[in-house]
């Protein structure tokens, strides 16, 4: 009824207006049931400038707030606050409602009709200050409350010193009692504390859910459903843990942690067990679990301190996290098979991927070897995570790479103390192929001393010999790599201070056992931007052209933000190649290959019969030199 008073009077009060005026508040304001418009589509709509918009929406406004016009439609929006207020604001509770301010006020009063947006804008100018003479305001937001603002005020002060002192979660029982206050009005003051605080059944934390705050929730509803008062030791808590959930594995190292972090909740020792202090509603609890395990097969039922966790809440990243937090180092593959095991069919495996990419969580601590940034690795720890990459395919990862030259520290495992403990694991388990080639790349004075030594460099001297040199698998000349990727793989072996192979696939992101990178190889040997090595996989030095050739990249890039083979930087550089007539092979790379690589550059068919001498080729290509 309200409305229909409210239209009627604005229908009044904007039919007084000029045609022109009238047209820009239907549009702007959606009056009539129409959609709001943007100030641009009404513009194009009435063929005006945006400018002409704004100042024909301001004189319309000016004009409705004429007393004589707008009285009646003040008095109609004055009986509408409690209908505009519950439509803007979020139900806590019974106890109150709440805009947040970190909201998009324009989103929010999105919500109500054309005409009450216009009644609000003419009455009161901006949104802010409807809600701040309709409504309780706080930093964080306004409120309503049948509570008077002053014991609201005073809980939600009182709650903010409590939740400075003691770390989250905590229990509902706890805050009602200390604050001596309700549960409905509990419900508004948390909400008006911090808009991420969230109940979790019997606990108040932070949305999202941490790992930390989920086991200190299940850990508690434990302890206070089986065990109550008495002293539980923490494996007979761990136990009971893990054989209630799936989706998360708890240590003894994990579970001290919960403890000792929330003396709020449990109070103990390592030596004399562990209790919980503050009592959960269990009735509530009971009453929730009914709620979800009624109807189904009592075998499926979970006890009433059962807490699921909230999967809406939990991405890929923490369940890895909480992997390798248990498992300290972990393969790949194992935290996939890990990984799956505790989603079920919520997540991909793909997610672990993904997860790992996150370099700001998880570092590399070998091929295909994860660890958590923080992971706080102690001495007595190192032997057992050394033990982790005693295996086929981690020693020969190790053989491969230091075979093409990379430092022994390129990750945080390959240490003096891991070749030693693959040489004495491999001399023992692995093939003839992995031990002798390991032991070829080995350097024995950096682990063993004395009579060790010795007999280390004889077993070098005798069986040190490399198995896996391969050929390439295609013709280095058949297609010429991106000039983006080349510069990309140089600028950051310089970084490095080396360059193989290897770390030029990583450069460009492809699978490191791939050999794509051979053909940037060949072409920056023939450009002697490195010096060609005896065989593609080993370490290639820098030549005397490097700086050059980045210099000359760099100006490039400047000027386009990329660079590609058409531009004057990348003919400048096909001209190099065409003109160095090599008539010899250098390293790996043979005349053949570079005859080939001419050919393809003068866009010529390579044939037998054409390579059989370069000189008779054309000895230019015809290449603009302009502005090189």
């Amino acid at each position: 009824m309200n409305i229909f008073s409210l239209n009627n009077s604005l229908s009044m009060a904007i039919n007084s207006l000029d045609k022109n005026l009238r047209d820009i508040l239907i549009f702007r304001y959606g009056i009539g049931g129409k959609r709001c418009f943007s100030p641009e589509e009404t513009a194009n709509s009435l063929n005006i400038s945006i400018k002409k918009v704004h100042i024909l929406e301001k004189k319309a406004i000016r004009k409705l707030r004429n007393p004589l016009v707008f009285k009646q439609v003040v008095k109609d929006l004055e009986s509408m606050h409690s209908i505009i207020w519950t439509t803007l604001s979020e139900a806590v509770s019974f106890a109150g409602e709440i805009v947040y301010k970190s909201e998009s006020l324009e989103q929010t009063f999105d919500k109500l009709q054309g005409e009450i947006l216009l009644g609000i804008k003419c009455q009161y100018d901006t949104q802010n200050m409807w809600l701040s003479e309709n409504a309780y305001e706080l930093p964080l937001a306004w409120f309503r409350s049948e509570y008077p603002e002053k014991i609201v005020l005073a809980a939600v002060n009182e709650t903010k010193n409590i939740l400075k002192k003691i770390s989250l979660p905590v229990t509902i029982q706890f805050l009602l009692k200390t604050l001596n206050i309700d549960d409905e009005l509990m419900k508004l003051v948390i909400s008006l504390v911090d808009p991420n605080l969230k109940f979790y059944r019997e606990y108040t934390a932070k949305r999202p859910l941490s790992t930390m705050q989920l086991r200190t929730i299940r850990i508690h509803l434990i302890l206070f459903h089986k065990y109550l008062s008495n002293q539980t030791q923490c494996h007979q808590i761990i136990k009971d843990y893990n054989s209630l959930y799936t989706d998360d594995h708890l240590v003894p190292e994990t579970a001290g942690k919960v403890m000792l972090a929330n003396p709020h909740l449990f109070c103990g020792s390592k030596d004399k067990g562990w209790k919980c202090i503050e009592q959960a509603t269990n009735v509530l609890t009971q009453e929730i679990v009914n709620k979800k395990t009624s109807g189904k097969n009592p075998k499926d039922e979970k006890p009433c301190y059962f807490f699921e966790r909230p999967w809406s809440e939990t991405t890929a990243i923490n369940i890895v996290k909480e992997i390798l937090e248990e498992k300290k180092i972990c393969h790949l593959s194992d935290i996939s098979k890990a990984f799956m095991k505790r989603v079920g069919h919520r997540y991909v495996v793909v997610s672990v991927s993904a997860a790992l990419r996150r370099e700001d969580n998880f570092k590399v601590m070998a091929p295909g070897v994860y660890a958590l940034y923080d992971c706080d690795c102690k001495p007595d720890d190192l032997n057992e995570l050394y033990k982790v990459l005693l295996n086929n395919r981690d020693c020969y990862a190790y053989i491969i790479e230091r075979y093409a030259g990379a430092p022994m520290n390129i990750y945080p495992l390959w240490t003096p103390y891991m070749e030693r403990m693959w040489c004495i694991w491999a001399k023992k388990h692995a093939n003839y192929k992995t031990y002798q080639s390991l032991l070829y790349i080995a350097d024995p004075s950096l682990w063993a001393t004395g009579e060790n030594l010795e007999k280390w460099n004889e077993e070098k001297k005798w069986n040190g010999c490399y198995y896996f040199e391969s050929d390439l698998s295609y013709p280095v000349w058949e297609t010429i790599p991106p000039l983006q990727d080349i510069f990309t793989i140089v600028t950051d072996s310089k970084l490095k201070g080396y360059i193989n192979w290897k770390n030029a696939n990583r450069s460009i992101n492809v699978l490191s056992n791939r050999n794509k990178s051979a053909s940037i190889l060949f072409i920056l040997i023939v450009l002697e931007v490195i010096i060609p090595a005896e065989h593609w996989q080993k370490l290639h030095y820098f030549g005397p052209k490097l700086d050059d050739f980045i210099s000359r990249l760099i100006d490039e890039i400047r000027k386009k933000g990329f660079v590609h083979w058409e531009d004057n930087a990348g003919l400048y550089l096909k001209r190099l190649i065409c003109d160095k007539k090599i008539k010899k092979d250098m390293g790996w790379v043979t005349v053949n290959d570079y005859k080939k690589l001419v050919r393809i550059l003068n866009k010529e068919p390579v044939n037998q019969q054409n390579l059989e001498d370069i000189d008779n080729a054309p000895k230019q290509l015809e290449l603009p030199f302009h502005n090189i």
